[in-house]
């Protein structure tokens, strides 16, 4: 997720900026790129934010917000929130300091392999419970944007019930997300995995 900011961690701005002034490093050390960091504050800089599903992965869960602030991030995103207390991962983000930027509807079972299930008509129920249940998180979070994982396409349901069945719980999610002014996000994913 890229929004806006000019403070970038440290391990991350060397191949940031060389990637933005040209291209790659073309053998550029990484004292021309902490040079360059300095070139480009003020000038519209991307704000990365700490993937705390992805990042930090040596501590806890609920202790990953605090590492990414210390890292220099100002914002967080992650996949899944649900299995802690929606109090208690608050309570970590404003203790850190950091924003909650995003985070995924509940996807399913992702252990035994869901990958979503905005698509799946048997799991309908499921996705609309899934999405109140992120607005309580958000709202708790004070996070202004939801993920929506669409889901494996079951070789079971012709794809024109995939499809439907897609197109309602999407215009489901956006109008229960509009209502509580959460930006609905989505995120295609491939049809192999």
């Amino acid at each position: 997720m890229i929004v806006r900011e000019t403070r970038v961690h440290p391990l991350i701005a060397p191949r940031l900026l060389a990637c933005m002034r040209c291209g790659g490093t073309r053998g550029r050390t990484e004292a021309y790129c902490r040079k360059s960091l300095h070139a480009w504050k003020g000038h519209g800089l991307p704000k990365f934010c700490a993937n705390l599903s992805m990042l930090f992965t040596e501590f806890d869960f609920l202790d990953r917000f605090a590492a990414a602030r210390e890292a220099g991030f100002s914002g967080v995103e992650f996949h899944f929130p649900y299995a802690f207390g929606r109090e208690a991962v608050a309570e970590r983000a404003r203790a850190a300091g950091v924003e909650v930027v995003l985070f995924n509807l509940p996807a399913g079972n992702w252990e035994k392999g869901d990958r979503g299930l905005a698509c799946l008509p048997s799991r309908m129920s499921e996705f609309r419970d899934g999405v109140g249940a992120a607005i309580e998180y958000a709202r708790m979070l004070g996070c202004k944007r939801l993920n929506m994982i669409s889901g494996i396409a079951s070789p079971k349901y012709e794809e024109k019930t995939l499809r439907e069945t897609y197109v309602s719980n999407l215009r489901f999610a956006a109008d229960e997300l509009g209502q509580a002014g959460i930006m609905l996000m989505l995120e295609p994913i491939n049809t192999r995995s």
